[in-house]
């Protein structure tokens, strides 16, 4: 409950740039037929003035009909006369635009004319949050294995909040560009730790429940974006209300404990043993004795099983040694599908036909089912086969999406629901399989290089609608062939289902049982116990290493 402000100041910063930085449709500024400060978007003299439309990176919806960034050249001699006859239809660049302004009535884009050829730039506030996500991917694991999961938490919230609300009061491009890497990364910080946090305070029975519901939660809240959008359309002013309603999350510092297993596992387990003899108390349970010794007996355990790991320290490179290097060089695979899909398809909700409040609301609910899925599914299915149907149904509606005719509005939208609602999935399933895969002084480092490596690569996902020009189905193409590639592989990860999270190298090692088959003996959870006596008979001979 009290990581819910948390999800609410993590979520709010970053998707703000949809809002505040909104191309609205827009043309060229015609000299003598635009008059006045009132100008009128779609007006007559549009059909003679401005060519149509002939080429268009729009590739959700139809094309406008007309060129957004030319216009007809005025014949030589001719005056400042609004008719047909002054126009020849020779066409060249707008030296200024008008903008519809029916739903804001002003954005970044509008101030500093972010599009035709500038619209490069407007782009590359996407990649800005990407390239925040990636740095704060980097910097997240390792400062929250370092300080603690609630301390990264919060330095995360504190220097990000400032950033948004200074982002409100500049229309430098290159200054307000710097505020959005900032916040961007710095909210990572308060993501990885936050789910390290439930991952380490649930056991197995339980974690499912947790994340869940907190996925639940956040998303739900994520529809506090459109609507401070809606009552506060001016791009200046819902920075600042942003800023105020994150800034919400900083009094829980004094209420969230630390993770009594980061704790545990960094040799504090004194710490540890308060924290859960105060959960006990406040929900009404009497610890005797006995139970105080075996909760003392196992975090005494968990801290000298992480004492003893970190004799032989793990680093982001382990991920890529013998033992994890498959799992690492798949799971890396799915985590780019699925970053670069979701947002690809999340950046580009304002290509979608209709209203874009609507359409925010109604794409961000996909979110939601999936994460009930991950409630309903995760256990009963087990991992891989959930990871594996959700990114191969991304990729299937990916491909139709890319040969649906955009005429279609409904289609095209119900399509994207399913896709949008797969890659929340699987990026759901990346999340989970990846904690369930590494020892905990592991963890951290793997979720968020993992994560920062996806991000690497979904910096061009506010690009891909660049390649509808080149041919209208190529960006769905681009991600929906991967997506079901990076599906099919996941089958050869192991099941996680009911298992114990790794403690230490020799536990997660542990669980590639599943993917070593022999002739005549397959290693699965009804082995006997001479067959178990075997499996380590055979681990101890490294024998493994020749057939996995």
């Amino acid at each position: 409950m009290w990581l819910t402000p948390q999800y609410l100041a993590g979520g709010l910063p970053l998707l703000l740039h949809l809002f505040t930085a909104y191309t609205p449709p827009h043309r060229c500024f015609i000299e003598g037929c635009d008059i006045g400060t009132d100008l009128q978007f779609d007006t007559s003299f549009l059909a003679f003035s401005i060519p149509s439309d002939d080429s268009s990176s729009t590739f959700l919806r139809e094309s406008m009909g007309y060129d957004e960034c030319s216009m007809y050249q005025r014949l030589n001699g001719s005056s400042l006369v609004c008719s047909k006859d002054q126009f020849s239809k020779e066409p060249s660049s707008c030296s200024k635009f008008v903008y519809d302004r029916s739903e804001f009535p002003a954005t970044i884009t509008t101030e500093l004319d972010l599009v035709c050829d500038q619209v490069q730039r407007r782009h590359f506030m996407g990649s800005v949050m990407m390239m925040g996500l990636t740095l704060g991917s980097l910097l997240g694991g390792p400062i929250g294995d370092k300080i603690g999961r609630k301390k990264a938490m919060f330095i995360g919230i504190t220097v990000a909040v400032p950033c948004v609300f200074l982002g409100g009061f500049t229309t430098n491009y290159e200054l307000y560009i710097v505020l959005r890497l900032l916040a961007c990364t710095t909210i990572v910080f308060s993501w990885i730790s936050a789910h390290n946090f439930q991952i380490e305070y649930f056991s197995k029975s339980y974690r499912r429940v947790a994340l869940t519901l907190n996925n639940l939660t956040s998303h739900i809240i994520g529809f506090t974006l459109p609507l401070l959008a809606y009552y506060f359309r001016h791009w200046s002013t819902l920075h600042v209300v942003v800023a105020v309603t994150s800034s919400l999350a900083i009094p829980t510092y004094f209420v969230i404990p630390e993770s009594y297993r980061w704790l545990a596992t960094n040799g504090r387990w004194q710490e540890a043993e308060t924290i859960l003899k105060e959960m006990a108390h406040t929900n009404g349970k009497v610890i005797s004795e006995k139970d105080a010794q075996a909760i003392r007996t196992a975090l005494q355990t968990i801290s000298q099983e992480a004492k003893a790991a970190k004799e032989v320290q793990l680093t982001v490179y382990d991920m890529f040694g013998s033992h994890f290097y498959r799992k690492t060089l798949i799971l890396m695979g799915l985590w780019i599908s699925g970053i670069l899909s979701y947002y690809a398809l999340a950046l580009n909700v304002d290509g979608l036909a209709g209203d874009i409040f609507v359409n925010y609301v109604v794409t961000t609910l996909a979110d939601i089912p999936a994460h009930l899925s991950v409630f309903l599914l995760v256990d009963s299915l087990g991992r891989r086969k959930c990871m594996a149907s959700s990114f191969i149904g991304l990729g299937i509606s990916c491909l139709l999406m890319a040969f649906v005719p955009k005429q279609n509005s409904t289609l095209i939208l119900l399509l994207y629901l399913v896709g949008k609602y797969c890659a929340s999935f699987g990026i759901s399933m990346c999340w989970l399989v990846t904690s369930e895969l590494y020892p905990t002084n592991l963890r951290s480092q793997a979720v968020g290089t993992c994560s920062m490596v996806a991000r690497i690569f979904g910096m061009t996902s506010s690009f891909i609608s660049e390649l509808a020009v080149i041919w209208s189905p190529l960006p769905m193409l681009v991600m929906g062939v991967p997506s079901i590639l990076a599906g099919v592989s996941s089958l050869l990860l192991p099941e996680t289902t009911g298992k114990a999270l790794p403690e230490t190298l020799e536990e997660a090692m542990e669980l590639d049982y599943p993917m070593k088959v022999m002739p005549n003996l397959v290693l699965d959870e009804s082995m006997s116990e001479s067959e178990e006596e075997c499996v380590g008979l055979l681990d101890s001979m490294e024998v493994h290493e020749s057939i996995g």
